[in-house]
């Protein structure tokens, strides 16, 4: 995936607006990865997808095993063989998910 071309210069992009107004953005964003978000998992009550790589290191299988196992409502979707990207390899099934 990552050696794709067209994968590497939207990830060196990504990354260069999310720091071109300074660190304070992804300083929150690592911030509300490791902190309490003040509330707990197992009330959420509201329909949630979680959508997964299964060779993802970054937002490992494990992780999304867990927030189903804690959401109710939740749909877990796993894609074999994938990682991170899913976003962009899956992206219009996911955002035609979303909107029906």
């Amino acid at each position: 995936m990552y050696g794709d071309p067209n994968i590497r210069q939207s990830t060196k992009i990504a990354f260069r607006e999310a720091f071109r107004c300074g660190h304070k953005g992804p300083e929150l964003d690592l911030k509300l990865y490791t902190t309490d978000w003040g509330f707990e998992l197992n009330d959420i009550r509201a329909n949630v997808y979680l959508w997964y790589g299964k060779d993802d290191q970054n937002a490992t299988l494990a992780m999304g095993t867990y927030y189903a196992s804690q959401i109710s409502k939740s749909t877990f979707i796993v894609y074999p063989n994938e990682g991170h990207l899913i976003s962009i390899t899956h992206a219009e099934e996911i955002l035609k998910t979303l909107v029906a």
